[in-house]
């Protein structure tokens, strides 16, 4: 079982991943643990926070770097 990461804000349809943003955890957020699962509970009108995007596409750039 994977931890639950991923918190959904429904006031703004926007999907957070825990700890990249200062809007990552809220008290009425609602939590997933893959993407996945966020959107088949609230169908495809949901949008990833772009500052968590951001820091997700940063940490698989540099997982990547030190693989090299």
């Amino acid at each position: 079982m994977f931890e639950k990461i991923y918190y959904f804000n429904k006031g703004t349809k926007t999907l957070h991943i825990k700890g990249l943003c200062k809007n990552s955890i809220g008290s009425d957020y609602k939590t997933y643990a893959t993407e996945q699962e966020a959107i088949q509970d609230n169908g495809r009108y949901i949008h990833m926070c772009v500052e968590c995007e951001n820091e997700r596409e940063k940490i698989i750039q540099n997982a990547l770097k030190k693989e090299k």
